[in-house]
């Protein structure tokens, strides 16, 4: 199963019992910010660049066991 960066968050704010609250950044100006971000502070640098990294792919790997991602973020919502 393949599921996007989107996805995920949907599955897990849809747990949680919330509406999902994503906003979508043109990756252009994420480009024009980071160096600024760099010069400022290399810890919020390496976040922006690890969450921009990651939300440009999709995520997959072989099914194994029984449960789902939807199941798994719904049993462990409520201690949250």
């Amino acid at each position: 199963m393949s599921y996007s960066y989107r996805e995920i968050a949907e599955l897990a704010f849809a747990a949680l019992g919330k509406s999902t609250r994503l906003r979508r950044v043109p990756l252009w100006l994420v480009r024009v910010v980071l160096p600024v971000v760099r010069l400022l502070s290399k810890r919020f640098y390496s976040i922006a660049l690890g969450i921009t990294t990651i939300s440009q792919h999709d995520f997959e790997a072989p099914k194994s066991g029984t449960h789902t991602l939807k199941e798994y973020f719904e049993k462990i919502a409520p201690e949250l």
